[in-house]
């Protein structure tokens, strides 16, 4: 009895970190474009 509970526990906590890893990732990449455009429209202003 103790060790599915143990292995539901592990599943719940590696999907967790898997899903807030997700999220990391997603506003890293959201938090680049908006960089990236800051330049560009840097870029064009100064040209």
């Amino acid at each position: 009895m103790a060790k599915p509970l143990r292995e539901e526990a592990f599943f719940f906590a590696y999907n967790e970190a898997k899903s807030k890893f997700a999220l990391d990732s997603i506003q890293a990449i959201q938090q680049e474009t908006r960089i990236i455009k800051n330049v560009v429209i840097l870029l064009i202003l100064v040209s």
